[in-house]
């Protein structure tokens, strides 16, 4: 199971994942039938009636926001001390925390604008705080993004990049993201690749030189207007 403190910190969380296709197992294994009975009666015992009303479905989670393909996974809080939130892909088996965000794609275009020095500029001026950090959300900073419009070449050299970006984490086994993107020591190839990625997103969005977030967030609200008026013509 996949939570933003796992994630960043590289540490493993495992969760029983039961749907209407293996519920035979609740009987057949001694150690899930426990944790089950454990569960309904925690649901029952609450003082929420619809936490009550899930006793009824008790090896089922409370909320499933789970991927029926392999998907973009975002971490709902992280350090502002960051230059980028660190992003993943992961599977369909790797169940979905509501401490993260899922954006239901593996396209490593998608995953690379939401990476870039654009997005995180939207998301600074944008998104929520929790004591500083940034709070992620789906509601402000993910839809209301102006995600500009591609061409396969354009969306082919960002994958290109983000390739390269994914490459140099994975040389590094020993550093959890935790480490790679921590500012003090963020090693030099990944930031020069996560600026090569940061100077072909901006070009996509103006031929003018966006060197600072004011520059960014003028373009970007100025996209967000052209938006709002096409949609409501």
């Amino acid at each position: 199971m996949i939570s933003g403190k796992e994630m960043i910190n590289g540490s493993f969380r495992w969760c029983l994942w039961i749907n209407d296709e293996n519920t035979h197992l609740i009987n057949k294994i001694e150690f899930i039938r426990k944790r089950v009975t454990n569960v309904k009666k925690y649901r029952e015992a609450s003082s929420r009636e619809a936490t009550r009303k899930l006793s009824e479905i008790p090896y089922a989670f409370g909320e499933i926001r789970q991927p029926n393909r392999n998907y973009i996974c975002i971490p709902r809080h992280s350090s502002e001390r960051r230059k980028y939130i660190p992003m993943s892909l992961f599977s369909e088996a790797d169940i979905v925390h509501d401490s993260c965000i899922a954006v239901y794609s593996n396209e490593l275009y998608i995953m690379g604008i939401l990476m870039s020095s654009m997005h995180m500029a939207w998301v600074k001026r944008i998104g929520g705080r929790i004591k500083g950090d940034y709070r992620y959300s789906v509601q402000l900073c993910y839809n209301t993004f102006p995600f500009c419009k591609l061409t396969n070449k354009n969306k082919g050299d960002i994958t290109q990049v983000v390739k390269k970006i994914l490459d140099i984490r994975d040389e590094d086994k020993d550093k959890i993201l935790s480490e790679l993107y921590d500012p003090l020591s963020m090693p030099k190839k990944l930031l020069k690749a996560h600026k090569e990625l940061d100077k072909l997103v901006e070009k996509l969005y103006s031929n003018k030189v966006l060197d600072n977030d004011d520059k960014r967030m003028e373009v970007l609200l100025e996209c967000y207007k052209k938006i709002l008026i096409l949609n409501t013509v």
